[in-house]
């Protein structure tokens, strides 16, 4: 006999009204944040990305090659320029949405800081699986 296990995610939450109601149930579509891009100054990466129904603030976290994301910066902003930023370095920069419920999955770039503008060094799809799996779970 086959078995054939089915698994959905769902975020419900309860709340309470101040006309006394209780009971009433909400879905929350809490989604990573789109359109996330990178560009650079010379002297700068920047970080933007579109806003999110519902999200109160963004997360941003940051990791080279030879360290792990951490959390560098959280804003209500949509955007964020990265001003400690090394010559030859490949940054990875991944944003989240957060709210009063929860952080959303994120949204992951990388670029390999020269100084120029104008020189095509952007690369959005980032291949390191493992590193964007991690971030999410």
């Amino acid at each position: 006999m086959e078995r054939i296990l089915v698994v959905f995610f769902m975020t419900i939450v309860f709340y309470s009204c101040s006309d006394g109601t209780n009971g009433k149930y909400e879905i929350v579509d809490f989604t990573a944040p789109r359109d996330f891009a990178v560009s650079q100054t010379s002297s700068s990466v920047n970080l933007s990305w579109s806003g999110m129904q519902d999200a109160s603030s963004y997360r941003i976290y940051r990791a080279t090659a030879y360290t792990p994301y951490k959390e560098i910066k959280e804003t209500s902003s949509t955007n964020y320029t990265d001003n400690d930023v090394a010559f030859g370095k490949t940054y990875f920069y991944a944003v989240s949405a957060v709210n009063s419920v929860k952080e959303s999955n994120k949204s992951f770039v990388s670029i390999k800081f020269n100084g120029d503008s104008n020189r095509e060094n952007i690369d959005n799809t980032i291949k390191d699986e493992k590193r964007m799996s991690s971030m999410n779970e």
